[in-house]
């Protein structure tokens, strides 16, 4: 048999095999070359959107320290027109309290420093000086309903007087409105049906009332509270006993519950009346902008949440908050800027809050309230090296007592208690579990958390070992976000400016311990 022709055969079968290797090796080889250059296409442009991105944020720091940018005029033409904004400052509490008093004293002690003040008086007090009855429990729900009408229009007419006349005061004087009561309090005289009843009969909005109408709240607790001098001999229109005086304290600071800036004066820390009356005068010079110095008394506790509360179930009546933080880059390195929302049933609340340094005790602190559109603006604006923070905010009042729980999305929850002393008890609500409560002694504040999690956006999804290094970050000493007080509440708290005084002269940032 002749086997060439198969073997002939058998070569020509393997020509097409071969080709069709030869052809994948190089399909291969044409692969992995593609390959490479895509690599090295990806690291190149990695490599250069991190240089554009550095010079980019290279180019937002010199266009803050320059003010060249438009972001940058708007906000110091804001801030220049801040300067001459009339200060709202609503003193308000109990029967008994010592408001009359506080509010002379803080007049005298305020035009003093410089500030042109003017006192609203309060409305029911001149309502029952002209004959009016203020025995709601003698009229029925429609008389009540139209009384306490009448008492806002009143209150707004007055306000808006004095507001007016505030406005024409020199312009090297600082305007001062404070106000004895506000719109909020006829809540804690009515049911709260009864309230809400009037407020959608008349078209009135709550969160306007109460969140946006005042930069303050200063409730002075009443002397039924801890305290032997309750009277109702010095004011004709006050006829309750010392147990209809401690509810209605306890009312009217549930009425004002959830105001971003609401301070407790009360008579626990305090030796006598005129400390009490001390303290007052700081936590205004506080709000109006002035480094105060530090005191022992109304300090805020702070313990972190092994076990993490439902906000929604909250018991007591609350007020939950939405709340986001932005970091901008700050014109001056002795200062900081933070870009505020604030929203509450589908309404926002913006501002600016800048503050300046000197030797790492603020002395001075400013506000600028905004609208949207400059918000947008201002976003552009936002320092890459620090998270925005989004957080929820719930603020009750249990026994007398002011709670607020901040739960930052993704990681965390805090229960901060207001105006209370070290090592006593506090009466705290069924639904806390006291087991999972872990104070705090150390400060803590929001920009070391940004700061040092911005690269870290789901830490709950995270072990254990990772949460605890951000407790242990977050108690860190800060000192440029929050100067050393132990008496303010650390990252919620409104301050205004009172004027321009800061020195041009610039300050190295103080270094995070």
């Amino acid at each position: 048999m002749n086997k060439d022709p198969l073997i002939y055969g058998l070569c020509f079968s393997l020509i097409p095999c071969l080709i069709v290797f030869t052809k994948w090796k190089l399909d291969q080889k044409k692969f992995a070359m593609k390959e490479n250059l895509y690599k090295k296409m990806l690291l190149n442009s990695n490599e250069l959107q991190q240089k554009k991105s550095e010079q980019q944020q290279k180019n937002l720091k010199s266009d803050a320290e320059l003010g060249e940018t438009i972001e940058y005029n708007l906000m110091n033409q804001l801030l220049k027109n801040n300067h001459s904004r009339v200060r709202k400052i609503c003193i308000t509490g109990g029967p008994c309290a010592g408001k009359t008093t506080g509010l002379n004293f803080l007049a005298e002690k305020l035009k003093e420093r410089g500030f042109a003040v003017y006192i609203v008086p309060e409305a029911a007090t001149t309502l029952f000086m002209g004959g009016g009855m203020l025995d709601l429990d003698n009229y029925s729900a429609e008389d009540k309903m139209t009384f306490q009408m009448n008492l806002l229009n009143l209150q707004v007419k007055l306000e808006h007087t004095f507001n007016v006349l505030a406005m024409l005061c020199p312009e090297n004087k600082t305007p001062v409105l404070l106000c004895d009561r506000g719109l909020m309090d006829g809540k804690a005289y009515m049911d709260s049906s009864e309230w809400y009843e009037m407020i959608g009969k008349y078209n009135l909005d709550e969160f306007q009332m109460r969140d946006l109408r005042y930069d303050a709240i200063v409730h002075m607790v009443t002397a039924a509270d801890s305290t032997d001098c309750y009277s109702t001999l010095n004011n004709k229109a006050r006829h309750e006993t010392q147990q209809q005086a401690l509810e209605m304290d306890h009312r009217t600071q549930k009425a004002w519950t959830g105001h971003p800036n609401l301070i407790k004066i009360d008579n626990h820390s305090v030796k006598s009346f005129n400390e009490k009356l001390d303290w007052l005068l700081e936590e205004v010079l506080r709000i109006l902008g002035h480094s105060i110095r530090q005191r022992e008394i109304g300090i805020t506790r702070l313990f972190f949440l092994d076990e993490l509360i439902d906000l929604n179930k909250i018991e007591d009546e609350h007020q939950i908050f939405e709340i986001k933080k932005t970091y901008l880059i700050p014109q001056q390195e002795n200062s900081t800027l933070l870009l505020v929302q604030r929203i509450h049933e589908g309404r926002s609340q913006l501002y600016i809050k800048e503050k300046f340094f000197e030797n790492d005790t603020m002395v001075k602190a400013n506000i600028v309230k905004l609208q949207k559109k400059d918000y947008e603006i201002f976003k552009r604006l936002a320092n890459p090296d620090y998270l925005q923070l989004n957080l929820k905010k719930a603020c009750f009042t249990y026994e007398g007592q002011y709670f607020i729980v901040n739960e930052y999305e993704g990681f965390c929850q805090f229960l901060k208690i207001k105006n209370c002393k070290k090592n006593t008890d506090i009466k705290f609500p069924s639904y806390i579990n006291k087991q999972y409560l872990d104070e705090v002694f150390e400060k803590y504040t929001s920009r070391v958390f940004a700061k040092e999690f911005s690269q870290e956006p789901r830490l709950r999804d995270r072990n254990n070992q990772a949460r605890i290094k951000f407790r242990k970050l977050s108690v860190a000493d800060d000192s440029i976000e929050k100067p050393p007080r132990s008496d303010q509440e650390p990252t919620d708290d409104f301050q205004l400016d009172q004027k321009q005084v800061l020195s041009e002269k610039r300050i190295p940032q103080p270094k995070q311990k």
